[in-house]
Parts: C-alpha cells; sequence; structure tokens
C-alpha cells in the first residue's frame, strides 16, 4: 500500500513507500529545483518587508513540474502580522492557484469565515485544502458545502472525542492526511484514522490515493 502525507515541513518523513508533498518556503526554494513533490507559498508567520521578493519567487517557481500545490499561505488572527497584509497575500496566492489550476493548501487560525467569504470569488478554481483541521462540525460543514478538503494531522492521536467526530463524519472524498512538522510518522496517523473509520489502512489507503490523483496530479495524468 501506498502512504500519501499532502504536507509536511520534515525532510525525514520522506520515505520509499509515501508519496510526500514537501512544504518549501519562498525565501529557501532550492527543494523546487529537486525531485521532491512540493508546494511553495508564503506563511503568514513569515511575512516581512521582504515579501514582495517573496511574492516573485513563487510566482516564478509555481509553474515548475514537481510544485503540486500552492501553499502553504493563508489568514491568522493570533500573530502580529497586519492582518490586511495577510489578506492580500492570501489573496494572491488564491490567485496564482487559479491561474494554474493547482490546488491551494491553506493555514487558517480563527479565520474560517474570512476564508469561505473569500472562495466564494474563486468558485471555478481547484480545490483549497485546509490544513492541521481541528474544527467542529459545523465548520467542518460549512468548508465542505463550499468544495473544500479537509486535511487531519497528529491532533487526531490526543484522543479528543469532538475531533474524532469530526474525522469520522467528513466524507472519506473529502479528507487528507499529513505529518505537518512533526516527527509522526504518517503511517501512526493511517493506524488511527483507520481505526477511527472501522476500515482496513489498505482501504483508507486506496481512498486517499484516488483522492491525491484527483486533486493534486489531475493534470499530469
Amino acid at each position: 500500500m501506498t502512504y500519501i502525507d499532502i504536507h509536511t515541513h520534515n525532510p525525514n518523513q520522506i520515505q520509499d513507500d509515501t508519496i510526500s508533498v514537501f512544504n518549501c518556503y519562498a525565501a529557501d526554494s532550492n527543494c523546487v529545483n529537486t525531485s521532491l513533490l512540493c508546494s511553495i507559498g508564503l506563511h503568514p508567520w513569515y511575512i516581512d518587508e521582504n515579501y514582495e521578493n517573496d511574492l516573485k519567487a513563487i510566482f516564478n517557481f509555481a509553474t515548475h513540474d514537481n510544485v503540486v500545490a500552492i501553499g502553504e499561505t493563508g489568514l491568522d488572527k493570533l500573530i502580529k502580522v497586519n492582518y490586511e497584509l495577510q489578506r492580500k497575500i492570501f489573496i494572491s496566492h488564491a490567485q496564482l492557484a487559479a491561474d494554474i489550476s493547482k490546488p491551494l493548501i491553506i493555514h487558517a487560525v480563527r479565520s474560517i469565515h474570512e476564508i469561505l467569504f473569500l472562495r466564494k470569488h474563486f468558485k471555478s478554481s481547484p480545490p483549497w485544502i485546509i490544513h492541521g483541521f481541528r474544527g467542529n462540525l459545523k465548520s467542518m460543514s460549512e468548508l465542505l458545502n463550499n468544495g473544500f478538503i479537509l486535511s487531519f494531522g497528529v491532533a487526531l492521536l490526543n484522543n479528543k472525542i469532538q475531533l474524532e467526530d469530526v474525522f469520522k463524519s467528513c466524507p472519506l472524498d473529502s479528507l487528507f492526511l499529513e505529518t505537518d512538522n512533526s516527527n509522526v510518522s504518517i503511517k501512526t496517523l493511517y493506524k488511527k484514522a483507520s481505526e477511527l473509520r472501522n476500515q482496513s489502512e489498505e482501504g483508507l489507503s486506496s481512498i486517499i490515493l484516488t483522492n491525491f490523483n484527483n486533486t493534486f496530479l489531475k493534470n499530469k495524468i
């Protein structure tokens, strides 16, 4: 079976039996010139006075064959970076993703409603993926009804009933798994996910592989 890790910052997570999408920061874009599948974007935490140069780098590298997604980008209301600037940069990423038909990987902290609002302006765009989703059933429903895909990470291992219920309720064709910046193996997440869904790891793997092909590789196969 093949494991899919759609968002990782950790090169150690890239294994022979795993298809990983490595998160590449605009300021450190060397990974774009390797054989790794990657995403490229400007995370809201790292927006600074050089953001215009970072955006230029993202636009320059975005069409490389091994860049399969734009991001991560996003909106975060718990950081000091000017929110309007975050919004401006997020929209730039969203427009780029739409223009080159690649999915958008999103970091969202207390900003789901704003992101839902912005999605309405990009209805025909490729999927938007909320990574590391930890929201409630209401948030999940609103996002799914607007065509989002949800990616679940290591929070699934914390035995929180609310998140487990959300995961068990998420349609299988609208979810992914990810390791993000953790050292937890994607295989550990698949084991936990298959237990929560009362499904074999092989069956879950097959479904997520189909999701991956349809979302990330649609223009390549």
